[in-house]
């Protein structure tokens, strides 16, 4: 077992036959702090600021830090899609007509969202053997009213790094929090390694 960063650290080239991941959901779930608990008595952190700190170093959902955010908005785009450019958008114009929202950096959030798993997907494939596995169970999302197909989106970048898709299987249906008329879902992704 490597307690690492699955975006920078380095596996073997080819060394693995079969990856299974949830990655977190982009809308809101503190998962150190609900389960402050467990990382509390495994020693991962002592404090609130030891919770943050892994926070920070996940892949980022809409409850990581405005710093970390703020810092990132003048990063540079490590995946660009015409459908993220567009998601931002509507963000950004969802975003300027409200007159309270929790954040106002939705749009930041879902660029770096994708360009973290965008660097984890990069590294798994560089792990995996040819005719090995990378399985993905995502949830979709709904932002300040803007849908966002995660899990499509994820697809993509699997296929742009060089994973083939076999199929993407709807696991169970659930409702937005914030719209609970909107449905949502939960999706397996199978892809695999040709070359």
């Amino acid at each position: 077992i490597f307690n690492k960063n699955s975006a920078t650290y380095k596996l073997p080239k080819e060394s693995v036959n079969f990856t299974i991941t949830s990655p977190p959901y982009l809308n809101f779930f503190d998962y150190p702090g609900n389960y402050k608990l467990e990382m509390g008595w495994l020693e991962h952190a002592k404090s609130t600021r030891g919770l943050k700190k892994i926070k920070d170093r996940m892949i980022v959902c809409d409850n990581v830090s405005k710093g970390l955010i703020r810092n990132y908005r003048e990063a540079k785009r490590v995946y660009r899609d015409v459908w993220l450019d567009y998601i931002e958008e509507k963000l950004n114009q969802n975003i300027a007509k409200r007159d309270f929202l929790r954040r106002d950096d939705y749009d930041i959030i879902v660029r770096k969202y994708f360009d973290d798993m965008y660097k984890v997907i990069k590294n798994v494939y560089r792990a995996t053997k040819p005719g090995g596995k990378l399985v993905l169970v995502v949830g979709d999302s709904l932002i300040v009213d803007v849908y966002v197909p995660t899990d499509l989106i994820l697809a993509r970048i699997s296929e742009k790094v060089g994973f083939q898709l076999e199929k993407i299987q709807i696991t169970r249906s659930r409702r937005s929090g914030i719209r609970r008329s909107f449905k949502l879902r939960e999706t397996v992704a199978y892809f695999k390694k040709i070359k």
